[in-house]
């Protein structure tokens, strides 16, 4: 296990980015004592690594928008529940992502495949 651990943190000393994790969540107001939800931070900051895997155009002219695909390379120690927002900063670049499924989980990291942030479903 020892060897692992290791591992895990000469991983972890590749990754050059950062990201914060966030969940839609209900939130009950302190004032009206309604629930709401709201987007609530669950990691700040974290190292990360962002690799793009492929982008795609959609739409015509000066309306179309481009979207892509990425994978965020993580620490597994982290626990990243579906449809959760990332906040990512790369080379000083901000990305708005979200996750759409179960994260692949390694050894000594974990892989979450994102897309472009739409909005909460």
């Amino acid at each position: 296990m020892k060897n692992l651990s290791i591992a895990k943190q000469y991983i972890e000393k590749l990754y050059s980015d950062a990201c914060t994790v966030i969940e839609y969540q209900e939130v009950e107001n302190p004032v009206t004592h309604i629930t709401e939800f709201q987007e609530v931070v669950v990691y700040d900051k974290v190292p990360c690594k962002l690799s793009f895997n492929r982008f795609s155009q959609s739409g015509e002219g000066v309306a179309s928008s481009l979207s892509f695909l990425a994978t965020i390379f993580l620490s597994p120690d982290l626990v990243i529940k579906e449809g959760s927002k990332f906040v990512v900063v790369k080379n000083g670049k901000t990305y708005e992502l979200s996750n759409s499924g179960i994260p692949r989980m390694g050894i000594n990291h974990q892989e979450i495949q994102v897309t472009t942030f739409e909005g909460w479903a």
